[in-house]
This record gives C-alpha cells, structure tokens and sequence, in this order.
C-alpha cells in the first residue's frame, strides 16, 4: 500500500480556517484590516518561499524538512489571518445594533429558507433585505428572521421571492453561546427580527428555476398520493419522508413519530441524499452509462432533489459531500475518501462560516471521518 495515497494536505487548509473562525467569533472582533493585512503579507512570504530561490523545483525544492516546516507554519499562519478576517467580513455586525430600539418600518426582503409549519395561516423562515427603511442603510444585505401571518389568497412564497410588509424590526442581541431558538438564528448569522405585521404582499416572483422546483414539488406530492384512500394516513409519511414536507403529518402522527425519537427522518439530511445519490448510481449503472457522464447527470439530477425539497441547509451540506465524494472516486485516480470529506468541508465554511457552530455539521463529519478511519479498516 502507498502511503502516499492516505496524505492528506487539506488539512493544512481546515485546521487553521476553523481556528480563525473560533478566533474571530471569540477573541478578537472588530480587527477585520489589521488581519487582512497580515494574512496578505504571509501569503506572499509563503509563496516566495515555496517558489522563491529557496524552492527552485516548489516545495520538493525546499532546502530541508526544517524549510518545509517553517513554510507549512507560514502559510497555517495565512490562513489562519485571512480566515478571521473573512469571517468578520461575513458577519459585519455593528456594536450599536444591539441598543437600536425596537421599531415599526417598511421592510422589502428576499425569502432564503422557510419553516415548516402546520399551520397554514403562519409564515416564518430567513430572509434577507433588498430595500432597507431610510435612516439604516447598512441593513441591505442582511439576514433577518421574519414571521407573520399568511394571506390565504396568495401561494405560498419560495426561495428568491420578494416580500414586501409593515412590522416591527427589532435586534435580537443573541451569540452563538445562547440557548433555543434565538441561538440557533445566532449561529445562522441573524441579527434581526422581523414581526407582529400584517401579511406580506409579493413584490417580486420567484426566480424560474425556483419556481419550477416548487411545481415539481406539488407534482410529486400529487404522485405520492395516487391511488390511496382520501382517509389513508400513511400518505402523509411518504409526503413527508421522501419531500421533506413535516407539515403533512398529522397531530397524531408527529406526537407518535416524537415520541419514538423518529421524527428527524422527515427533515431532509445526509441519508437522504445519500440513498438518493446511491440509487441514481445504480440506476446509471445498470443503463452502461460511463464514469464520469453518471457523475455529472447524478449530481445535476440530485442538486434537483435538492432544490425540489427546499434546499435546507443539512441538505445542501450533504450534497457537496457527496459532489465531492463522487468526484473524487472519478475524476481522481486513485480516489482518496479523506481528502475529499477535507474539501467537501474547506467548501461547506467559505461558503456557510455560520455552519462552523451547527450541531448537524459537527455530528455529520465526526461521524463521516469516524467510519472512514475507524470503521473502514476494522471492516
């Protein structure tokens, strides 16, 4: 067995980011230009001593392990820099926000993600704000949580929907150290809360592939309930499972599936995408379709699975394991399962740092990690 097969240099990349993350979170906020521009100013020591006259041929020509070392400190120190540095630009939160009172204002706001909710008279999710009130500019871009009432005579809204209302925006002063609710809008990134309004009118529809995910939705809804009984109840739990729709179970069926510890089958997560992308495989597969075809019409036809189910967050997080994960066993010859979880994670924090403190995102790669080291060669 080569051992070089098992390296994994992401690493160097993962480990520092995740302690810029924790740094910037915990330590040292509000220092955004001094880190940018000490991250900048080893990225280039770095580079020069990897292809400066110290490394005629790269890092293999580094004078010495202790070159390689002092080069693998340099550029874990850059990005440890640049990491904090682009978490605080992330975040970009400002002091006085939390001492801003309370207020009553006209928001314009994009939908990111709505709640499930058995309610159909109630509207909650995460949006976030395309035309700020006079006087707070620098809410634009923002995420907020909304909640409000639901107009009957208007479809329910999706991603990238344009919402227009009148309510009290209000800072919601959490961090990620808090408990319930309001600590998990902290460790989404939200400030604000958007509430006790009326009604929020459409101000501009959905984009066309949103919308067409969401037709596809209630079409496949529609298809799940073929031919059963209009009493039958176990309809509800097809819908449920196989769309991520909770709001389709019943009282009874939620309290029972609750009580039983069951319930986070309905919410859809890494097996899901997991039995979906082993079967379109297989399927591709069976049809003699080549490698790297069945790479790229699997990934295309899940990214539309996850799109048709909402696009929750544990689900996009699942899907760029597996692209990765499929990738890697394709296109990489041969195929290492570690590095690919390592990028598949560098991937999910540059594009969702607040996932950094979600409990799915820890659990998901402890236990991924946990199998392809332990489980793997015990097996």
């Amino acid at each position: 067995m080569h051992t070089e097969h098992r390296r994994c240099p992401v690493l160097r990349l993962i480990l520092p980011l995740i302690a810029g993350y924790v740094a910037a979170e915990h330590l040292w906020p509000g220092l955004f230009r001094p880190f940018l521009v000490l991250g900048i100013l080893l990225t280039a020591l770095s580079i020069t001593l990897a292809y400066g006259p110290w490394g005629r041929e790269g890092l293999k020509g580094l004078c010495s392990r202790t070159g390689e070392a002092a080069w693998i400190g340099v550029f874990s120190a850059a990005v440890f820099c640049l990491a904090t540095a682009y978490y605080q630009h992330r975040k970009n939160d400002l002091p006085e926000w939390d001492r801003l009172p309370p207020r009553e204002t006209e928001l314009e706001f994009q939908v990111e993600r709505l709640f499930a909710s058995s309610r159909a008279d109630h509207l909650s999710g995460i949006g976030r704000v395309t035309r700020p009130p006079p006087l707070l500019e620098e809410l634009a871009g923002k995420r907020i949580h909304f909640s409000f009432g639901a107009d009957p005579e208007m479809p329910v809204p999706t991603r990238t929907t344009r919402l227009r209302s009148r309510g009290v925006l209000e800072p919601l002063g959490g961090s990620p150290t808090g408990d319930g609710f309001q600590r998990f809008l902290a460790r989404s990134g939200i400030q604000f809360r958007f509430a006790r309004g009326p009604p929020p009118e459409k101000a501009r529809p959905a984009r066309t592939f949103f919308r067409s995910c969401r037709n596809l939705r209630d079409e496949f809804a529609a298809r799940l309930q073929t031919g059963a009984p209009e009493d039958a109840e176990y309809v509800a739990v097809y819908v449920a499972m196989l769309l991520g729709q909770r709001q389709a179970l019943s009282d009874k069926q939620r309290s029972v599936f609750m009580g039983t510890g069951t319930l986070h089958l309905f919410a859809i997560s890494g097996l899901h995408i997991g039995v979906i992308a082993l079967a379109l495989k297989t399927v591709l597969n069976v049809m003699r379709v080549p490698p790297r075809p069945t790479a790229a019409i699997g990934l295309a036809l899940l990214l539309l699975y996850v799109e048709i189910t909402g696009g929750a967050p544990s689900a996009v997080r699942a899907f760029i394991m597996v692209a990765f994960f499929w990738s890697a066993s394709v296109f990489a010859r041969p195929g290492n399962p570690v590095s690919a979880l390592a990028c598949s994670a560098v991937c999910v924090l540059l594009l969702f740092p607040y996932q950094l403190w979600n409990a799915g995102f820890q659990l998901s790669y402890t236990v991924v990690t946990s199998i392809l080291l332990l489980g793997l060669p015990l097996a």
